[in-house]
């Protein structure tokens, strides 16, 4: 069953499952206040997307959190001097 996207006069928004073969697909009754309302029309995703990040885009996933040790990528390492300075002590 397809899912329509309505807003009521009052701006409240929501989704409601539709079958495809009966009934008024463009005006449905809201939840909240009992009023008309009307459906909204939204271009469709066309776009061709990674499986991977479908997935999770799908799935409603959080990213995870990382501790200051898990770092991703390449650590930055600290250069060391390519002069030698031998007037400093510890260098």
């Amino acid at each position: 069953m397809p899912v329509y996207t309505f807003e009521c006069g009052n701006g409240d928004r929501f989704d409601e499952f539709h079958s495809s073969t009966k009934g008024d697909k463009s005006r449905a009754v809201c939840p909240s206040c009992g009023g008309e309302a009307k459906r909204l029309f939204f271009a469709p995703s066309i776009y061709k997307m990674n499986s991977t990040v479908k997935q999770k885009i799908d799935s409603g996933t959080e990213p995870r959190l990382r501790k200051k040790g898990e770092q991703a990528g390449t650590p930055i390492r600290k250069k060391r001097p390519t002069v030698s300075r031998p007037w400093q002590i510890g260098g």
